[in-house]
């Protein structure tokens, strides 16, 4: 598929509702908790779960699992439709009397989107379209959810970004150079009734020069690497300069309000910090930058990891070699991975960094808590002095847990350990001292913090002038990562 397909989107779309081709039928026609990346090791035993022949058992066969389907019972599955209208769609191929399939067709919530099958292919072909994969489901968990006039998926791939931003957007642009992700990007948008998403072919930002956008999500080919051998992997350019290109055209293509968020690879030199590196990138782009690190890894780690992903054992020596060679050659010391969430500012008041290692743990969309995060940094911002913090009414989360770790002690249970946590969402957590847990209780939105402080101090017998440094320092993180609000 790298043209626009022949097939009717909407009929294959009746035909597959009807047959109950969903996630939730699949999951129970599997009998497993998750549908499975690449069926792998599982496959036997998921192809016995759907050998019964009826016709959502045939389309789980042909389109989840990707094996080939007897014709016969391909036409009694997708009935009215016929072959022709299939393999127009650029969905299946026949063969004599077996049907198989050209792409997978994967449920995702409510959506269908085709993509080139993970595995089936070894190695896969260099304008591999990939499907929902974890880095997918993490940017899509961390995107702005607020209504957008105008949205840009940049590298869309199948479409997952742009057709899980249609519903909150009036118009979603899904850009990708590769022509046969643009043409299975917009057949999705079609198979999903996604008018409002229109798919363009070409490099970065030249589809879309001269436009702007409320939001800009992208999953771009981050890879660091020597190769150039798959578009969905590897960056056309030297290092992470793809990446730090984006977020430097990204920012100029924001309105003003405007968010970009985008997953990235990035490389820190020998003794280097990796905040540094992604402050530098982010310079005098004219917005407000979030920085989250997942992980940071050793060359050698990184490069075993990426090319076990695509190549065959018998090649990874050799590519090993290459890369540790081209990292060499370039002083990279560490390999870093994570998120940069882009904010156009407004006039009249200078940028600001932040940047920290992002939690393990995410819980659901977390949307709503990076709109969150900016506004409370704002709020940071509106309050820069002791007396500003002071005077202020904060309120804790309703998502905030506070955790005790006990042991026994000769008058009973001894509190060894008390931590606090966000039960939703981006999942701080962290430890805080009885002084702290008990400002954290008292903070209920009815007084100043000022008030609450000189209450504890008479209460814990404390000069106040003790009290107050460490407190409204921890009180700052507290409402950076979102503990505590606004009353």
């Amino acid at each position: 598929m790298t043209t626009a397909p022949s097939g009717d989107p909407r009929r294959l779309r009746e035909v597959l509702d009807a047959a109950g081709y969903s996630e939730a039928s699949l999951l129970a026609a599997l009998g497993v908790p998750r549908l499975p990346d690449s069926p792998g090791m599982q496959r036997r035993m998921l192809l016995h779960r759907t050998r019964g022949g009826s016709a959502l058992e045939t389309l789980v066969r042909l389109l989840l699992l990707c094996e080939p389907v007897a014709e016969a019972a391909f036409l009694g599955a997708v009935a009215p439709t016929g072959v022709a209208d299939w393999a127009g769609a650029g969905l299946v191929a026949l063969d004599g009397d077996t049907v198989r399939p050209l792409v997978q067709l994967r449920p995702h919530r409510d959506l269908l989107l085709a993509h080139d099958p993970p595995g089936h292919q070894d190695p896969p072909r260099g304008d591999f379209v990939m499907g929902v994969g974890s880095s997918s489901i993490t940017l899509a968990e961390l995107t702005v959810r607020r209504h957008s006039r105008r949205t840009l998926d940049l590298g869309t791939g199948c479409g997952i970004q742009a057709l899980l931003a249609a519903p909150h957007s009036d118009t979603v642009v899904a850009a990708d150079r590769n022509p046969r992700a643009v043409a299975l990007a917009g057949f999705n948008a079609a198979l999903n009734a996604a008018g409002n998403v229109e798919a363009r072919q070409g490099d970065l930002f030249d589809p879309v020069a001269g436009e702007h956008f409320d939001l800009i999500v992208s999953n771009p080919p981050f890879v660091i690497s020597p190769e150039r051998a798959y578009l969905y992997r590897d960056a056309d350019m030297e290092g992470d300069a793809l990446c730090r290109r984006v977020v430097r055209e990204g920012a100029a293509h924001l309105e003003p309000g405007g968010f970009c968020q985008l997953l990235c690879n990035f490389a820190v030199p020998a003794g280097g910090d990796w905040r540094e590196v992604l402050a530098e990138w982010c310079r005098d782009t004219g917005c407000d930058a979030w920085a989250m690190c997942a992980e940071l890894q050793e060359p050698e780690v990184y490069a075993s990891v990426w090319i076990a992903h695509t190549e065959p054992t018998d090649r990874h020596a050799e590519l090993f070699e290459s890369w540790m060679d081209h990292y060499r050659r370039r002083g990279i010391a560490v390999m870093g991975s994570g998120v940069l969430v882009l904010r156009r500012a407004g006039e009249g008041r200078s940028p600001w960094f932040r940047a920290e290692q992002a939690p393990d743990r995410t819980a659901g969309d977390c949307g709503d808590q990076i709109l969150r995060g900016f506004a409370l940094r704002d709020l940071l911002d509106r309050l820069p002095d002791e007396g500003a913090l002071l005077a202020a009414r904060l309120r804790l989360c309703p998502d905030v847990r506070l955790e005790q770790r006990c042991s026994p002690g000769a008058e009973g249970w001894e509190i060894e350990q008390t931590s606090v946590r966000l039960a939703r969402g981006i999942g701080y957590e962290g430890m805080v001292d009885p002084h702290g847990a008990m400002l954290l209780g008292r903070c209920t939105g009815d007084h100043p913090l000022g008030e609450l402080l000189a209450d504890m101090s008479r209460d814990l017998g404390v000069e106040l002038d003790t009290l107050v440094p460490g407190a409204l320092q921890v009180t700052r993180s507290l409402v950076e990562q979102g503990f505590l609000l606004p009353a």
